[in-house]
């Protein structure tokens, strides 16, 4: 492999307890969204597994850009492809065991710039992959949600669990996203009990860490910028709006487990409780334990949240208890999720 911070990962991942992996031996797994964070490292990690630990997983990467794909999967070269466009119907010919829907854009002013396009990628590209499974008779299909699906909860819980949920601002554009993730889900238990597809929802809270794109511009990786270059951090809020956050390996392994042992029709929030903070809090901690003070957290709010696209402001920590009972535990905290990707980037 390219990067020893990636292997390192999957070693601790799959070194010390594989049984839950070992349960896909001989299984067909197709991923969307496999050049996405989440769904580049989930593919690497089964490939990973399966060159180094024998394991006998059949992958199918679904892609849409094989130039992406050949850059994402350079030193992969086992890999197989799918080229689908989840917005058309999808048709595979190989036997499919197994659905993980990552496939999602993840840019927040895309949600502002092309609400009409985000509502439609996430529906129809989630109702298209349903009627697969369906047609394929999977096993189990996960479908990866978003902690936005909650809205703003109420303040007063101490901890958001699956079935709670909040207000959302259906006339706001910025809304086409967790609208669009909160249908999608509704769409899953929909397929779970008209059709039978055993479709299950991972509710994740932000994922990150080794396996970034360095075109990615999210809050995290502006951190990580930051505290590499040495340049001050710009926040365009105060700061005070909660964050939850779990690690890409962390947040495979539960995927994985949800395949096997998610109950059909059911939601999962996937986060380390350990990790939530605000967003002041996690700038600051950057800035001071991880950079050792060599940049400034500064403030520049503009009037309208919505010209960066941000999500309006939240209080919720997100509760790991319902997945746990699964046996699914958290193990990297945020400040060594920082420093992972950190080194990652470096490399």
């Amino acid at each position: 492999m390219n990067s020893k911070r990636l292997e390192k990962d999957f070693i601790e991942l799959l070194s010390k307890d594989n049984s839950w992996i070992k349960k896909l031996n001989g299984k067909t797994i197709l991923v969307t969204g496999a050049t996405g964070l989440i769904g580049s490292v989930l593919c690497k990690a089964i490939l990973y597994y399966n060159v180094n630990f024998s394991g006998k997983i059949n992958l199918l990467c679904g892609i849409r850009n094989n130039e992406k794909a050949a850059r994402v999967f350079g030193d992969f070269s086992e890999a197989q492809f799918a080229s689908l466009d989840v917005l058309k119907e999808v048709d595979i010919p190989e036997k499919i065991d197994y659905i993980v829907h990552t496939a999602n854009t993840t840019s927040s002013l895309e949600y502002v710039n092309k609400p009409v396009e985000t509502i439609d990628t996430i529906v129809t590209g989630t109702k298209n992959l349903l009627e697969l499974a369906r047609k394929k008779q999977v096993e189990k299909f996960v479908y990866l949600s978003s902690m936005e699906t909650y809205g703003s909860p109420d303040a007063r819980k101490e901890w958001i669990e699956e079935t709670d949920s909040g207000y959302i601002n259906t006339m706001s554009v910025r809304s086409s996203y967790s609208e669009g993730k909160r249908l999608a889900e509704c769409m899953c238990a929909s397929y779970a009990s008209e059709y039978k597809v055993n479709a299950v929802v991972a509710r994740l809270a932000q994922v990150f860490g080794a396996g970034v794109s360095a075109e990615d511009n999210r809050v995290f990786m502006q951190l990580c910028r930051s505290a590499i270059n040495k340049t001050d951090f710009v926040m365009r809020s105060d700061g005070s709006s909660s964050g939850n956050y779990c690690y890409t390996t962390d947040a495979l392994k539960a995927i994985l487990m949800l395949l096997t042992d998610g109950k059909p029709g059911e939601a999962y929030n996937v986060v380390n409780e350990q990790n939530a903070t605000t967003i002041r809090e996690m700038a600051e901690m950057v800035a001071n334990d991880i950079a050792g003070g060599a940049f400034e957290v500064v403030y520049d709010i503009p009037d309208s949240d919505l010209k960066y696209g941000y999500a309006p402001k939240v209080t919720m920590k997100l509760s790991s208890k319902k997945i746990n009972a699964l046996g699914w535990q958290a193990t990297v905290p945020l400040k060594e999720m920082y420093e992972r990707t950190i080194e990652y980037i470096k490399e």
